[in-house]
C-alpha cells in the first residue's frame, strides 16, 4: 500500500526505506519529519497510521495490526472482527466455579462441534500442550496435530501424539501445514499474553510514559485488557503465512485461548485487581524469561497439565522456549533479519500471505495488483489531495 500510494503521488522510492514499524518504531514517531512534511499528500493519506501505532505502543508491542474488537474502531485500513466476536470487560457468574481445565474442555467441545478434522499448531511448550491434552480427552479421531522439526515434550509424543493424526513438517514450512479452506485450524499465539505477558519490543518500555500517575503493576493491569481489545483477533492468522491456498473460510478460525468460556473466566481473573487473580504474575519479556520468572507463571496450566500427565517434572520445571523456530523460518523484525531453524540468516524471505480479506481470501504478491488499493484506506478520497 505505500508502495502505491507513494508511486500515485509521485514520492521518492527513497523514502520507502524508512521504517514505519520495528525496534525503533517508537523513537520515530517523536521525530518531526517522519510523515515527510515535503510531500503533505502522503502525510494526509496516512493520517491514520500515527493513531494506530499510538495504539500499538500502549500495549507494548512494536508492530503488528491493531484490530479494535471493542469499538471497531478504524484505523489506516478498513478492517473486520467478525472472525472473534468481543466479551464485554465485566463479572461472568456462569464460569465463577470453573477451572482452566473446564474452559480448556469448553474450548475443545466447540471445536469439536464443527465436525470437522482440527488442524492444531503443537510445540511441546506449555501452552500447545495444556490445550492438545484438552482436544485429546474430547474429539482424538477429529485432530491433525502439526509439528517442526522437534517437540518440547518428546515424551508425550511418544505416549500420545504419534498415535495421533499428525504431521511433522522438517523443512522449515509450518505455516503451510494447515487446511483452513475445509478445516478447523487452531494455534496458541494468545496464551502468553491471557497470562501476563505484554509486548516484546522496545514499546514495552515506554508503557511507562502513558497514565504516569499509575503503578508500575496497576499499569500493567490496563495494557492486558488493552490487548485483549486491540490485538487477540490477529495473533493467530501468522500460521497461515505460508498457506498455498486462495480462500480460507473464517468460521474455521478457532484460537483455544480465544473461546468465549475461557475468554470470560480469564476476565473475570483480571476482574480481581491488579496483580491478582490466577492470570498473573506478569511477565516482563516473553522471549525466554528466566525460568525463575516463568516457572511461577501459567500455574492454572500446570497444574491441568499435571491432571492429566503425572508428570511432575514437564508440568512444574518446563520454561520458555520460542517454539515456532523449530518449524518455521521466521521473518524477525525484532533483530531486522529472517532465521531459519539452525539460526542462519536467510536474505529476502518473504511469507506468502499478505493479507486475508474479511470473505477469506487470500492477498498475495500474485493477485494484489487485482485490487484497487484505494478501497483498502478507511479514509482514502482522492480529492483531499
Amino acid at each position: 500500500m505505500r508502495k502505491k500510494s507513494y508511486s500515485h503521488f509521485g514520492v521518492p522510492s527513497k523514502y520507502l526505506k524508512h521504517s514505519w514499524s520495528g525496534t525503533e518504531a517508537y523513537d520515530k514517531f517523536q521525530e518531526k519529519s517522519f510523515f515527510l512534511k515535503d510531500h503533505p499528500e502522503v502525510r494526509h493519506l496516512w493520517q491514520d497510521w500515527r493513531r494506530e501505532r499510538i495504539a500499538l505502543f500502549k500495549t507494548g508491542y512494536d508492530f503488528g495490526q491493531v484490530l479494535n474488537r471493542k469499538t471497531k474502531e478504524q484505523y489506516t485500513f478498513n478492517t473486520s472482527t467478525a472472525h472473534l466476536p468481543w466479551q464485554e470487560h465485566k463479572y461472568y457468574p456462569e464460569v465463577e466455579n470453573l477451572d482452566v481445565t473446564d474452559c480448556l474442555i469448553a474450548s475443545a467441545e466447540r471445536l469439536a462441534s464443527k465436525g470437522r478434522t482440527i488442524d492444531f499448531f503443537w510445540s511441546g511448550g506449555i501452552d500447545s500442550t495444556a490445550a492438545l491434552i484438552a482436544l485429546n480427552e474430547v474429539c482424538p479421531k477429529q485432530l491433525h496435530v502439526i509439528i517442526g522439526h522437534s517437540t518440547e515434550y518428546p515424551e508425550y509424543y511418544d505416549k500420545v501424539v504419534k498415535h495421533l493424526d499428525h504431521t511433522i513438517n522438517e523443512d522449515s514450512h509450518v505455516f503451510r501445514e494447515a487446511s483452513p479452506d475445509k478445516h478447523v485450524y487452531s494455534a496458541c499465539g494468545e496464551a502468553d499474553i491471557i497470562f501476563g505477558a505484554i509486548g516484546f519490543g522496545k514499546s514495552r518500555f515506554y508503557y511507562q510514559q502513558f497514565n504516569k500517575e499509575l503503578s508500575t503493576e496497576e499499569k500493567v493491569w490496563l495494557i492486558w485488557e488493552r490487548i485483549r481489545e486491540y490485538r487477540w483477533a490477529a495473533l493467530s492468522f501468522r500460521f497461515l503465512l505460508e498457506w498455498e491456498g486462495d480462500k480460507m473460510d473464517m468460521d474455521n478460525y478457532m484460537p483455544m485461548y480465544c473461546q468465549p468460556t475461557i475468554e470470560k473466566w480469564v476476565v473475570n481473573e483480571h476482574l480481581k485487581g491488579p496483580g491478582e487473580g490466577l492470570i498473573w504474575p506478569y511477565i516482563p519479556d516473553n522471549i525466554d524469561p528466566p525460568d525463575e520468572i516463568y516457572l511461577k507463571c501459567k500455574m492454572p496450566l500446570r497444574d491441568h497439565i499435571y491432571k492429566f500427565t503425572k508428570d511432575k517434572e514437564f508440568a512444574y520445571k518446563k520454561g520458555k522456549q520460542n517454539g515456532l523456530i523449530r518449524g518455521q523460518i521466521l521473518s524477525n523484525r525484532i533483530k531486522g533479519k529472517n532465521f531459519s531453524r539452525e539460526g542462519e540468516h536467510i536474505e529476502n524471505y518473504q511469507y506468502r500471505v499478505w493479507g486475508i480479506l474479511d470473505d477469506g481470501t487470500i492477498l498475495t504478491k500474485d493477485n494484489i495488483h487485482k485490487y484497487n488499493w484505494r478501497d483498502f484506506f478507511h479514509h482514502y478520497k482522492e480529492e483531499w489531495y
